[in-house]
């Protein structure tokens, strides 16, 4: 009889160890799963906190280069608008001292005779600027011009042309179907179209990239 009750305890103690081992190794188990979940969303976390850092990072980055580039090409344009101040003021001197020079009235004596030798006129008007008529009139009024092998009488046409046309004449046939404009503002035109190029290279250098950003 007690051996039959200590075989039971036996057992009992058997399967009491067996039972707390088996728990044990499941605690364990799931322990390790837990942790593993939380080192993973802990990972994940850190993770998302340094690709946020590193978009402001980059972001910041960005906008410094951005402002840069931005300030790169205010000094550029200034440097431009500086060049284009000067070159308006040299041309604007230049032309200034040309119109008060004694070589601008044969300027236009040449440029009368060539306009009147392309043309073939016999009879003609003349305009010019208020500001040049006093000046011109007296000389051209009533003359005869000769270009090559056509002599052209003149009459200057009380009209001023208007003062953008900054100097020269308008030459017209008295019937006014023939138009020759001599303006300074029309030969500075077509000067301007053929310097361009040269204008374009000068001011917007062909290895300047900041506009292509």
């Amino acid at each position: 009889m007690n051996q039959r009750i200590a075989n039971m305890l036996h057992f009992i103690n058997a399967e009491t160890d067996r039972k707390i081992a088996e728990i044990r190794e499941k605690g364990e188990e799931s322990a390790k799963v837990l942790h593993g979940q939380i080192i993973h969303t802990d990972m994940l976390r850190v993770r998302k906190v340094v690709e946020e850092k590193q978009a402001l990072a980059h972001q910041d980055k960005q906008v410094a280069i951005s402002r840069l580039v931005s300030d790169a090409r205010m000094k550029y344009q200034d440097a431009q608008h500086g060049m284009f101040l000067q070159l308006r003021d040299l041309c604007q001197s230049r032309l200034t001292a040309f119109l008060t020079a004694l070589n601008y009235e044969a300027f236009i004596q040449a440029a009368l005779s060539e306009a009147i030798l392309a043309v073939g006129l016999n009879q003609a008007l003349i305009q010019f600027t208020a500001k040049d008529a006093p000046r011109l009139s007296p000389r051209f009024d009533g003359k005869t011009i000769q270009a090559g092998d056509i002599s052209c009488s003149v009459k200057v046409d009380s009209k001023p042309i208007p003062p953008g046309a900054i100097g020269g004449f308008v030459l017209k046939s008295v019937d006014g179907k023939v138009t020759v404009d001599c303006t300074l503002a029309e030969r500075l035109e077509q000067a301007l179209k053929a310097l361009e190029p040269q204008i374009l290279t000068k001011m917007f250098p062909a290895k300047t990239q900041l506009w292509d950003n």
